[in-house]
């Protein structure tokens, strides 16, 4: 298997591009796979690229709902065990972001909507700057998105960052 020059695997790129039929490809080679050939497809397509993102990161980002559902429901309901322990969707990249920080960030409702309904995510979880979903939201402001955390969640948009500031704080410096 090949990775391109930011360590991407085929899957990372069939997701960041929103090729749906692709990524199922690859998940389904991976499920149908002999055991010998099933953990070597597992870690290639699973391994994060030098961001620390995996390919469900690139799904997550890029807006691709319907991938990114595939992708988790596939590994639900797989019945290979080591498909979960590969592909895990609560995983975080190097900046210690989750999924749903990256939803928040870039404004992608329907993600954090399913995110959040299917209980694959933690909203007032922290990545390494002490920086949660909701406050990214409030930084690029996705006002519909903080509404429907603040509304439907348990999102505390009082908790500080490593720099002290809060949703409100950064809601003003930012807009």
């Amino acid at each position: 298997l090949d990775f391109d020059y930011n360590g991407n695997s085929p899957l990372h790129i069939a997701c960041k591009y929103g090729h749906k039929t692709l990524s199922e490809m690859f998940l389904n080679a991976m499920i149908e796979a002999e055991p010998d050939s099933l953990e070597y497809l597992l870690k290639q397509n699973s391994k994060s690229n030098t961001m620390g993102g995996t390919a469900l990161h690139e799904a997550t980002m890029n807006g691709h709902t319907d991938i990114l559902k595939s992708i988790i429901q596939t590994i639900k309901l797989s019945p290979v065990k080591e498909i979960k322990k590969f592909l895990d969707y609560k995983c975080k990249n190097n900046d210690g972001q989750t999924l749903l920080h990256m939803a928040c960030a870039k404004g992608h409702m329907e993600i954090v909507k399913y995110l959040i309904e299917d209980e694959c995510a933690d909203v007032n979880s922290f990545d390494n700057k002490r920086v949660t979903p909701i406050y990214l939201a409030c930084e690029n402001g996705c006002l519909p998105v903080v509404k429907n955390l603040l509304d439907y969640t348990n999102a505390d948009a009082t908790i500080r960052n490593a720099r002290s500031y809060n949703c409100l704080d950064i809601s003003i410096e930012s807009h």
